[in-house]
């Protein structure tokens, strides 16, 4: 279980939620085997509290006791036992893996509710994501000149149909300027890229 299995690469949704359920899986494979660790500790610490009891009733001045020992001193002999701290701590290490397996099963939830939430988002369009220091690539302006060019492919009137009737009606100098700006742009845009 690794923090960096719950990053999220929004450039590779499809790989991201096709990992998911073998990420849930794996999560839910680990917690199960925790779970049974700590139910082994715990039967562990009430055989070894038994076993020490039954040591104590049986032979209590070895425990530093009467002959006739009272429960209260019986369960404070057990406290003080060795075997016994050793049962209780391996317990509470065993507790703590499965309460941290848990966390990291419900983090990998949330990480299908953020690539939900990012398929949602793609889908409605939503492409920029901003990155510190890094102009933010695509967006709405990309998406138009996607559909102009779908739509110039397809016959429709696009707005690149209406500049160039403006270029028409424009002086020879200003159609010059303005023909060398949009080619230029798209080697631009292709430079970027690179």
């Amino acid at each position: 279980m690794d923090n960096d299995e719950l990053l999220i690469d929004p450039r590779k949704l499809d790989e991201e939620l096709m990992k998911q359920p073998i990420l849930y899986k794996t999560a839910a494979e680990v917690v199960e085997e925790r779970t049974r660790e700590r139910d082994t500790a715990k039967i562990s610490l009430d055989s070894t509290e038994a076993a020490t009891g039954i040591q104590i009733l049986s032979s209590p001045t070895d425990f530093g006791l009467k002959e006739k020992p009272t429960v209260g001193s019986i369960n404070d002999a057990k406290v003080l036992d060795k075997h016994i701290q050793k049962a209780k701590n391996f317990l509470n290490t065993t507790s703590l893996r499965l309460l941290q397996a848990q966390n990291f099963l419900k983090a990998v939830e949330m990480k299908k509710k953020a690539l939900e939430g990012l398929v949602q988002l793609y889908n409605g369009q939503y492409f920029s994501v901003p990155d510190a220091g890094k102009p933010i690539e695509g967006g709405k302006r990309k998406l138009k000149e996607k559909i102009s060019e779908k739509n110039q492919r397809s016959g429709l009137r696009s707005k690149s149909q209406t500049d160039e009737k403006k270029i028409a009606a424009m002086s020879e100098k200003g159609r010059e300027a303005l023909k060398e700006h949009l080619d230029e742009e798209p080697k631009k845009i292709l430079r970027r890229k690179k």
